[in-house]
């Protein structure tokens, strides 16, 4: 201490202390060592916060989606002396206070949630405050899943997880859809956009099933995946749930209907360079031997369409066609055009490989339901039927967006395919201009797609444009309330509104 190293100082008495806690000697020379290292070091620089997750925009607005129940906050302290608190929305937070620049991370419950205002305060006094605001969004996806399977050890016994809480999270651990396993370990979660990387989270306080794990099956009880501890907790496990991974898709379902989906790459054949493949008739052969054929297109792309993922497939060149073929092996590429497999002819001239569940899920996209795909059904089960497109004009335009017209030629091919179908198309806005300039501008836009659709030869008595303006909201971003793009982006939206007569 008179040498003026301080802090070497107050680490010493502090070991004193814990030897002979009753020594007062020490305990004023540690006050001394204190009051004499704060004023040694005092400085008026304010802590830098430095936010690395979530993201957030130029209207310093971070978005949560409306099922979401938690939020991380994550990032750094940036300061030339220690940090002696951080609060949040009024509650001190716990960190670690002997670090330097120390690292932060906290779960913040999204319900109710409008703000996160971060206050940081030095041991100087010198204090930095960050405000961040909460828009809450609906998820963009057009398919909404329900993903439903069963839990049972993985002791060998195939005992089921009864009655125990699981979360579906994000890889940050954010929770997004709290359930619960039944008698028999199923669990169902419902509504879930299908273009999202989940991990089913779960406690078990057990520590022989810590040991074992357990297992992921689907409603058939086949398995499909196994658990890995959970990097959020030591007492977690959790199973990844990756949407483009084959496995997954076995487990949701759209309508009690199973997901399905396309198969596509690109065949090449390997001589001193590797050529295109085009005008071979590739076979995809499942599990009970029915072959479905594509012919490759000029560049030798293929694609099968509407596939069960939970199949087996082979890929199959037949021994005629395989003459036609100036090379002695196959390369299957995936859509980036990595290589994915060489194949050999074999003794009976075929070119023939099995696709492993790993090659399934590179060559494997959702097959995305249209809503006009199937109008003719669903209008006869329901009389009438509402689409919802997202039209992007220009600010204050209301000519049609050329990227919107094959939007609009899928409602110009379902009234010609029902001659008895009219249709009322409804502009809606946001709230961010004034109410009788948004109504007029609506009115303006949905008139523009009526006559549109007019001009590809739809009689005209069997349109309606309708302007809603901001009328008809579909959250709480109305005149005079702040809200993040995205929550305004959800208002602008036009509805196609289908009417069997």
């Amino acid at each position: 201490m008179e040498l003026g190293n301080f802090k070497s100082a107050i680490h010493d008495f502090k070991a004193c202390l814990k030897l002979e806690p009753s020594n007062n000697e020490a305990k004023n020379l540690l006050k001394q060592a204190d009051s004499k290292y704060y004023f040694a070091n005092k400085e008026s620089d304010p802590p830098q916060i430095r936010i690395s997750y979530p993201a957030i925009d130029y209207n310093n607005f971070t978005n949560v989606y409306v099922n979401q129940i938690t939020l991380v906050i994550e990032g750094q302290i940036v300061d030339k002396s220690t940090i002696k608190s951080i609060v949040i929305n009024d509650q001190e937070k716990e960190f670690d206070k002997e670090a330097v620049n120390p690292e932060f991370r906290f779960v913040l419950k999204t319900e109710h949630l409008k703000k996160v205002e971060m206050t940081v305060t030095d041991i100087y006094n010198n204090v930095s405050t960050k405000t961040i605001k909460v828009g809450h969004i609906v998820s963009e996806t057009r398919v909404i899943v329900s993903l439903q399977g069963i839990i049972l050890s993985n002791d060998g016994s195939g005992k089921p997880l009864i009655n125990k809480q699981i979360f579906l999270t994000n890889q940050k651990g954010e929770e997004f859809y709290e359930g619960r396993t039944d008698s028999k370990g199923y669990f169902i979660f419902e509504n879930l956009p299908v273009d999202k990387d989940y991990l089913i989270e779960m406690e078990e306080s057990d520590p022989q099933m810590r040991q074992t794990g357990f297992i992921l099956a689907d409603k058939s009880g086949k398995e499909v995946m196994k658990s890995s501890p959970s990097a959020n907790s030591k007492k977690s496990f959790s199973f990844e749930l990756l949407q483009a991974d084959v496995a997954t898709m076995s487990l949701m379902s759209i309508d009690d209907a199973p997901l399905m989906v396309n198969i596509s790459g690109r065949l090449m054949g390997m001589t001193t360079t590797q050529v295109p493949l085009p005008g071979i008739s590739l076979q995809l052969v499942k599990g009970n031997n029915e072959i479905v054929t594509r012919k490759t297109d000029e560049n030798g792309y293929f694609m099968f369409t509407n596939l069960k993922p939970g199949e087996n497939y082979t890929f199959r060149i037949d021994a005629e066609e395989a003459k036609t073929i100036n090379a002695n092996k196959v390369l299957i590429l995936d859509y980036k055009g990595q290589v994915l497999k060489v194949i050999s002819k074999n003794n009976v001239g075929l070119f023939e490989y099995k696709l492993l569940d790993i090659e399934k899920s590179q060559l494997s996209s959702i097959t995305e339901p249209d809503p006009w795909s199937n109008i003719t059904f669903a209008i006869k089960a329901k009389k009438e039927l509402s689409i919802i497109e997202n039209i992007y004009y220009e600010s204050g335009s209301f000519a049609v967006p050329k990227a919107s017209e094959p939007i609009i030629d899928k409602a110009v091919e379902a009234l010609k395919a029902n001659p008895k179908l009219t249709l009322q198309v409804e502009s809606h806005t946001d709230a961010v201009a004034g109410d009788e300039f948004n109504l007029d501008l609506s009115q303006k836009r949905a008139a523009s797609v009526v006559d549109y659709i007019q001009s590809k030869g739809i009689d005209k008595k069997r349109l309606i444009a309708k302007g809603m303006g901001e009328t008809a909201l579909t959250n709480h971003c109305a005149n005079g309330v702040d809200c993040s793009d995205a929550e305004h982006r959800q208002n602008r939206r036009t509805v196609f509104k289908l009417v069997t007569n």
